[in-house]
């Protein structure tokens, strides 16, 4: 998919019972290969618009700098480490970098932006990332046999160093995530304090909607549907199979796991956890969670059955026919 950005305003003004208007911002963007969309409640539409455009540059340079596989900063970063020498690395890539470190080592290796010629061998660094290309077993056991990591990553400052020479970033576990913590950035910094960030999997709130709580629907199975209520500040981000998620530890695509669930305050942990557990499946997600600190998560097997924590159970209403498929799992922070 190019990288290209697209804007739909709308400014929605609400007549509520008591005659008390409330007003409505909503913008539409595609970048980082997803769609953004937030929504601003009672904001004056210069304001939502210079907001909204401060966001919208935000949106295309991370758009530019963090593309995995394009010329662009990332780019650069990944030609640099595969000389093998050290190199002062770009400001706008070295927070992902440090980032990536320590997502790496609480993922027990389930994160691992350092394969990315591993998601490149699977056809995932194409204009059609959904459609898969199998590499030669050979080539694929070779790489896996020396597979590079974060660790391979030396940093001192802005200096950084690789120690393996096959190591290619690939940041796109989480930098989605990232992208919506940035917005909420800017959001605060202009004095907004109500306002729903939503992207294809994931989405963030702040404050409420009017008189309740902004709410997000997390996909079950056969069109079905539950609603998880987000309270101010948190965030939630669903991994599922309809795209390809290729596992670091196998080298192969994960196919026996529907969807995972993650709700955390911080939108990229909540946005790498997703895929983390995603890639553990129902034997090693509680353990990776435990790992990644997260409170809140759901896994749905592929034969219907649906593993969650015990905080997660009390967020959510269930119908009865979902609650017979309910596995409770320990709790995953013990408080």
């Amino acid at each position: 998919m190019k990288n290209r950005i697209i804007i739909v305003l709308a400014t929605l003004v609400l007549s509520s019972c008591d005659n008390h208007n409330e007003r409505y911002h909503q913008e539409q963007i595609t970048a980082l290969d997803d769609s953004f969309q937030w929504t601003l409640h009672n904001i004056s539409p210069a304001a939502a618009k210079q907001v909204s455009d401060k966001i919208k540059h935000d949106l295309e340079f991370m758009s530019f700098a963090w593309h995995p596989w394009k010329p662009g900063p990332i780019g650069r970063v990944n030609q640099l480490l595969q000389s093998g020498g050290e190199f002062s690395i770009n400001p706008s890539i070295l927070p992902l970098v440090t980032r990536s470190q320590n997502l790496y080592q609480a993922s027990l290796g389930t994160i691992n932006p350092a394969a990315g010629k591993l998601f490149a061998m699977w056809g995932l660094h194409s204009e059609q990332p959904y459609k898969l290309k199998t590499p030669a077993p050979s080539e694929l056991d070779q790489y896996l046999a020396h597979l590079p990591t974060m660790q391979h990553i030396q940093l001192n400052g802005i200096r950084a160093k690789a120690t393996h020479l096959q190591l290619q970033l690939d940041f796109r576990a989480f930098t989605t995530g990232l992208a919506i913590e940035r917005m909420v950035s800017e959001l605060k910094q202009s004095s907004i304090h109500h306002a729903m960030i939503q992207t294809s999997y994931g989405a963030k709130a702040l404050g409420h909607q009017g008189e309740k709580a902004w709410s997000r629907n997390i996909p079950i199975s056969d069109g079905t549907t539950i609603s998880i209520e987000l309270s101010d500040g948190m965030s939630v981000f669903t991994q599922n199979n309809q795209r390809p998620t290729i596992s670091p530890l196998t080298g192969l695509p994960v196919t026996d796991t529907i969807s995972v669930t993650v709700a955390d305050p911080d939108a990229a942990l909540a946005n790498a956890a997703a895929t983390a557990l995603f890639i553990a499946g129902e034997e090693k997600w509680h353990e990776i969670a435990r790992s990644m600190g997260i409170k809140y998560a759901l896994l749905l097997t592929n034969d219907g059955r649906i593993h969650m924590n015990p905080a997660m159970r009390a967020q959510l209403t269930l119908e009865p026919e979902l609650e017979k498929r309910v596995i409770l799992s320990a709790p995953l922070i013990t408080q």
